[in-house]
């Protein structure tokens, strides 16, 4: 069993596709019912996504072939193009060069970002003169970090470790920077900022996907949305409009194009935010525990499946003759054997060296093993 194979490719990029049809009608349709209840599915879905950045075949991993889908394209995916090089290796490649390069581009990014944002970061006697140092001691977040930058960016939080949260200069007042401040340290309770770089990996890895990137988008929206709820959840009816006006407020202020890992005002849907504020409070516990429940189940199944099964081209006596021309065959106990040595696996079929294993795999556990000085001596006799 191949470790990256066409199979273990493409059930992550179905996962993919399922995920982002999923958050779609999450939130398109769901009318605010999950939204109190996304942690759990952020969880189970970052596993998901933590699979997809390792599109490769477990030990653990159940490879089911037969299909007759699978068949045919492995008859053209693994067409060989040169003796040793087939068609799915010149994809692999090709996807491998340019998620290099994005993951690249994706690192100077952050470094171009830190190194904007360092000038503006606060010195320790600063805050404490400033009234962040007030409302960072009221969330127990005295030792987080602070940057007021010069420019109109949106209030944002940026770093996983040692997060920044950045504000621009002498335009939040001090009554929304309360509930500013609240929302994004809130981000970082919720561990959103981890979430944020899982999902920016995963476009990076999948940069040939076009539905990862409207998954990104999607649970950004979620993201702020269950932020919102949080944040709320402990407001009064009054203080839940001021919350409400203080993300309007904030809306209306013209940002530059500037982003970092979460921005307040980086989705713009602020009707559907300030419409689940209310309507979360007004559905039933119950109707909210038997939703959560069910979705759980759907996500779990999906991080199952792509956990332990993989689909791939069926390589047995009567797929043979249809791959004969890819390069493909079949290794039986019949025609094939394994022989130890030094350097580690030989493997022979029909008398012929095929090429050296540094471990047998799952699927020749049946190919008869035998000792490089029996061989030799049978050779001799």
């Amino acid at each position: 069993m191949r470790l990256v194979s066409f199979g273990s490719l493409l059930i992550c990029f179905l996962s993919i596709i399922v995920l982002t049809i999923y958050m779609y009608l999450t939130l398109n349709r769901a009318k605010g019912i999950l939204i109190c209840y996304l942690k759990p599915i952020f969880v189970l879905s970052a596993i998901i996504m933590l699979r997809m950045l390792i599109p490769v075949n477990f030990p653990f991993t159940y490879s089911f072939r037969g299909a007759k889908i699978m068949n045919a394209v492995g008859n053209i995916v693994y067409i060989k193009i040169t003796e040793t090089v087939n068609i799915f290796d010149i994809m692999l490649g090709i996807w491998f060069i340019g998620a290099v390069i994005q993951i690249i581009r994706y690192i100077l990014k952050r470094k171009k970002v830190y190194t904007y944002i360092t000038p503006y970061i606060l010195s320790a006697e600063e805050v404490k003169e400033s009234e962040y140092y007030y409302l960072l001691n009221t969330y127990k977040q005295s030792k987080m970090q602070v940057a007021c930058v010069p420019e109109n960016v949106s209030p944002s939080i940026f770093g996983i470790f040692h997060p920044i949260i950045i504000f621009p200069q002498n335009i939040v007042s001090s009554k929304d920077l309360h509930f500013i401040l609240s929302h994004e340290i809130q981000h970082y309770r919720n561990f959103d900022l981890h979430l944020k770089v899982i999902l920016d990996l995963l476009v990076a890895v999948h940069w040939w996907n076009p539905f990862v990137y409207m998954l990104r988008k999607k649970y950004n929206s979620a993201i702020e949305f269950s932020n919102d709820y949080m944040v709320s959840r402990q407001l009064n009816e009054t203080e839940k409009i001021e919350y409400a006006e203080s993300l309007l407020n904030i809306a209306k202020i013209p940002f530059s194009d500037k982003s970092f890992d979460l921005s307040l005002v980086e989705n713009a849907n602020f009707k559907k935010r300030i419409s689940l504020l209310v309507e979360n409070a007004n559905v039933a516990n119950s109707r909210k525990m038997v939703t959560l429940i069910l979705n759980i189940m759907f996500i779990s199944i999906i991080m199952f499946i792509s956990l332990f099964f993989v689909p791939e081209a069926d390589y047995s006596k009567e797929a043979e003759e249809v791959f004969k021309e890819a390069g493909a065959f079949s290794i039986t106990p019949d025609n094939a054997y394994i022989v130890t040595a030094i350097d580690g696996y030989k493997l022979y079929m029909n008398g012929e060296f095929i090429g050296t294993m540094t471990s047998i795999p799952e699927d020749l556990k049946e190919v008869p093993i035998y000792e490089e000085k029996t061989i030799n001596q049978k050779s001799g006799d």
